[in-house]
């Protein structure tokens, strides 16, 4: 009787505990959904207090204002996605006094806002003031800008009289959904990794880009096999795939790799939509695997469970 008392108190304290933070929570959602209400700001500036404003009334419009404000930067961050802005270049020698045109670009993966890239942009031609070029950037280098500005944003050629055509909006938004898309094929891999059980991984770059070339194959593979043909000899019984060992990615995540304990190695090649359009499924023997080959055409995030999860 003397050890259950204390049990019985621990267990009323941790109740006690479970039920403060769910009504902290509710709380909280209770006055998001009050600030974020359109009449609550009516009602307030309706009955507001004539002279001196009271305590309550000030606090209770401070925290409106910041609600007011953090929803609206939530909206402009998820519905717009680039912001422009002005820079003042400090260098007194810098083109065109100084003058900088910024461009922001958010990304949104995972249910939250990554940091920011920029792209800042001058005017370094006298005899064409409207023209912009791409002074620097923070990109990163898997994004094909230079392609992109070439296209949107082109440069007067020598000798040109008239301003070239440059339409800054398409290019931003190029550039911004290449990087979403380069994101979200990064956590499409990630996600890969998860379901085979490996940990969490960066993109790299191998060897070899191209689709179709196997790397790293068994130099102990058995006699008689053809490591770089089509065709081998015959096997007893089915083959096994085993265990997922390695899910690996290039830096554009345009190549993606999957290896089985059992020698499998399948290379896919993804579009920048998150498609793969092609697979190249090998044993360490040589043979192809057809099944698997086709077993991976589709979504990039569906591909380890079509081919049978951590088998």
């Amino acid at each position: 009787m003397a050890t259950s008392a204390p049990q019985t108190l621990d267990a009323e304290l941790a109740n006690l505990h479970a039920q403060i933070a769910h009504l902290r929570h509710r709380r909280a959602n209770l006055s998001t959904t009050l600030l974020a209400h359109p009449n609550t700001s009516t009602l307030l500036n309706t009955n507001r207090p004539r002279g001196i404003q009271k305590p309550a009334h000030r606090s209770a419009a401070s925290v409106l204002s910041k609600q007011q404000n953090h929803t609206t930067h939530s909206l402009h961050r998820a519905l717009a996605g680039c912001t422009a802005y002005k820079v003042q270049d400090p260098d007194p020698y810098a083109v065109d006094s100084g003058r900088v045109l910024g461009v922001q670009i958010e990304v949104f993966t995972n249910g939250a806002f990554l940091p920011p890239y920029h792209i800042l942009l001058h005017r370094p031609y006298a005899t064409h003031p409207h023209t912009l070029k791409i002074h620097k950037h923070t990109l990163p280098p898997c994004i094909p800008l230079s392609q992109l500005a070439r296209k949107h944003l082109p440069q007067p050629a020598k000798n040109e009289a008239g301003e070239p055509v440059q339409d800054l909006q398409k290019l931003v938004r190029a550039v911004r959904w290449e990087t979403q898309s380069w994101h979200l094929r990064v956590a499409a891999v990630e996600r890969l990794r998860e379901e085979a059980g490996l940990g969490p991984t960066h993109p790299r770059a191998p060897e070899d880009e191209e689709v179709g070339v196997m790397q790293g194959l068994d130099v102990d593979a058995n006699p008689g096999d053809v490591l770089n043909g089509y065709v081998a000899p015959a096997r007893q019984g089915p083959r096994r795939k085993g265990q997922i060992v390695a899910v690996e990615a290039d830096r554009a995540v345009s190549a993606v790799s999957i290896e089985w304990a059992g020698g499998l190695g399948v290379r896919m090649r993804v579009t920048k939509d998150g498609e793969v359009e092609k697979g190249v499924a090998r044993w360490r023997s040589g043979e192809r695997d057809e099944r698997t080959e086709r077993a991976v055409l589709g979504r990039i995030e569906g591909v380890v469970e079509r081919l049978g999860g951590r088998r």
